[in-house]
C-alpha cells in the first residue's frame, strides 16, 4: 500500500528527477562530443583551481586557530572574522571555476521594500537556522558563499559532480523569502512549525504543490523494489 502511494506521488510531484537532456533516454552524439571535451579540457582545470582554492583556505584556517584551543573555547574576534569573510570569498570563487559565472537571486515577497532589502542580509546574520529547499549538492557552496552557515551534508554523488564540471555554464536561481518568526504555538511545537515553514515555502514558489516524498524514502522503496 505504501509502494503504490509513493508511486503515486512519484508520478504527481517527481521530487529529485532531472529534466535537463541526461533525463530523456538516449543522450544526443552532439552533447556527448561535447562532454567528452569537457573531460579533457575543462574538468581538469577546474579540480586544479578548486584543489589550490581548498588548499588556501585550510592554510587560513591554520592560521587563524594556531594557538586556539577550540576544543574548549569558540572562534571569536578577528580570528572567526576571517575565516567567515574568506570563507565566503573563496566558496563564491568555486562557483564561478564550476561555471556559476552569475547567480539570480530574487525576493519575491521584499522586493517592493527597498528599505528590508538592504537589511536583509543584516537579518541574515542573526538567525539561529536557514531553511532551504535542497535540490542539488551546490545548494550547500551557495550558502557558504552567502551566509556561511553550519551544515549536515551527505557525500556527493560522483555522477551529477562530473556532469556539473564538465558544463562550461551552470544556472542558479535563488528566491529568498522574508525572515520567518515563530508563533507562540510554533515555539511549543516544533512539528507546527516546520510544517508551517514549508507551507509557506511551497506557497511562495509560485505555488508549487508539497510532498511527502523524502531522498531517503525514496532510496529505501528504491532497494525494496530490486530486492523483490
Amino acid at each position: 500500500m505504501e509502494d503504490q502511494t509513493l508511486t503515486k506521488q512519484e508520478r504527481n510531484y517527481a521530487p529529485f528527477i532531472r529534466r535537463d537532456v541526461y533525463s530523456q533516454g538516449e543522450i544526443p552524439f552532439s552533447e556527448i562530443a561535447l562532454l567528452a571535451i569537457a573531460l579533457f579540457t575543462l574538468v581538469p582545470i577546474r579540480l586544479t583551481i578548486g584543489v589550490w582554492l581548498i588548499a588556501v583556505y585550510y592554510t587560513v584556517c591554520w592560521f587563524c586557530t594556531l594557538f586556539w584551543d577550540l576544543d574548549r573555547y569558540f572562534l571569536v574576534s578577528w580570528r572567526r572574522e576571517v575565516v567567515v569573510r574568506v570563507g565566503r570569498f573563496l566558496s563564491r570563487v568555486m562557483l564561478f571555476v564550476l561555471g556559476f559565472y552569475w547567480i539570480n537571486e530574487y525576493y519575491p515577497i521584499l522586493e517592493e521594500i527597498k528599505e528590508e532589502n538592504r537589511g536583509y542580509h543584516e537579518e541574515l546574520e542573526r538567525l539561529g537556522a536557514i531553511v532551504s529547499n535542497h535540490v542539488s549538492y551546490i545548494d550547500v557552496l551557495y550558502h557558504m558563499s552567502d551566509s556561511f552557515p553550519s551544515f549536515v551534508a551527505k557525500c556527493f554523488p560522483v555522477p551529477h559532480a562530473i556532469l556539473v564540471l564538465c558544463q562550461f555554464i551552470n544556472y542558479m536561481d535563488v528566491i529568498k523569502l522574508p525572515v520567518y518568526y515563530p508563533s507562540e504555538d510554533e515555539k511549543r511545537d516544533p512539528h507546527l512549525y516546520a510544517n508551517n515553514v514549508r507551507k509557506l515555502i511551497a506557497r511562495e514558489r509560485v505555488g508549487s504543490p508539497k510532498s511527502e516524498i523524502t531522498l531517503q524514502c525514496l532510496e529505501e522503496v528504491i532497494v525494496f523494489r530490486h530486492a523483490l
